[in-house]
C-alpha cells in the first residue's frame, strides 16, 4: 500500500490540536457577491496546516440551499503546503462499524495542477492511528462543479476518536490559487457491501520487506 506524503503529517495533527486556533487567524474577510460571505471558521470545525488560507463560509450557489465551507487560496502553494478544515468526534457509536464520510464538494478549475481530498482517521485511545484514509488513490477533480464525494473506513473495536475533514494541497509545480467549498459532511455507518477505499494501518506489514533485494 502506498502512504501518503501527508499520513504522517495529518496524523501528527491532533498532537497539536490545542494550537490550531492560531490558524484562524488567516482569516480575511473578501466579498464573494453575489454568495454572503462569512470569514469566520464555522462552528464546530477547527483549521490545520501550514498553508495561509482562508477559511469561511458562503452561502449562495450551494446545493439545496445550505451553507459550505471555503478553503482559499491567493497564492502558489508548494507541493509540501497543505490547509485542512477539520473536527474530531468520538468513536463511541461506529465501533465495529463499516463508516462512510461523504460531503458534496466543489473546486474552481484554477485548482487543479493541486490535490483535493477528503480524510478520516481513526485513533485508538493511546493516539495510535488505527485506519487512514486522505483519497491518495482518487484526488478530487477541480472545475467540474458540484459533486459527492466519499471515502470509507472500518473503525476497529479499540477506536476512540474519528477525525475527518477536507483539504488542499499545492501539486509538484506549484500550485495555485482559488476556491475549494464543502458542504453536506455526513458521516454514516453503512453495510459490508460498501467496499472500504483503504486498508487500516493495521494491515501494513510488520516488519521490512525484502530489505536486501534479493527477491
Amino acid at each position: 500500500m502506498r502512504i501518503s506524503p501527508l499520513i504522517l503529517v495529518i496524523a501528527a495533527l491532533f498532537i497539536g490540536e490545542a494550537g490550531m486556533a492560531a490558524a484562524q487567524g488567516n482569516v480575511n474577510n473578501h466579498p464573494t457577491s453575489p454568495n454572503d460571505w462569512n470569514a469566520e471558521v464555522p462552528k464546530g470545525w477547527s483549521t490545520g496546516g501550514n498553508a495561509p488560507l482562508d477559511y469561511g463560509s458562503l452561502y449562495g450557489g450551494v446545493p439545496d440551499g445550505k451553507r459550505a465551507a471555503v478553503l482559499r487560496s491567493h497564492h502558489r502553494l508548494a507541493e509540501n503546503e497543505f490547509g485542512t478544515l477539520m473536527q474530531t468526534i468520538s468513536a463511541d457509536a461506529y465501533r465495529g462499524k463499516r463508516v462512510r464520510l461523504s460531503a458534496m464538494v466543489s473546486a474552481e478549475k484554477s485548482l487543479s495542477k493541486g490535490r483535493i481530498a477528503l480524510w478520516m482517521r481513526v485513533n485508538d485511545a493511546t493516539g495510535r492511528v488505527t485506519a487512514f484514509d486522505d483519497m491518495q488513490t482518487g484526488s478530487i477533480a477541480a472545475g467540474t462543479g458540484w459533486l459527492r464525494q466519499e471515502i470509507v473506513l472500518d473503525v476497529p473495536d479499540q477506536a476512540a476518536s474519528i477525525t475527518f475533514g477536507i483539504l488542499l494541497a499545492g501539486g509538484e509545480d506549484g500550485c495555485c490559487w482559488g476556491r475549494l467549498a464543502a458542504s453536506d459532511f455526513r458521516l454514516q455507518a453503512v453495510g459490508g457491501d460498501v467496499a472500504t477505499t483503504a486498508d487500516t494501518l493495521a494491515s501494513m506489514p510488520q516488519a521490512p520487506v525484502n530489505p536486501d533485494f534479493s527477491e
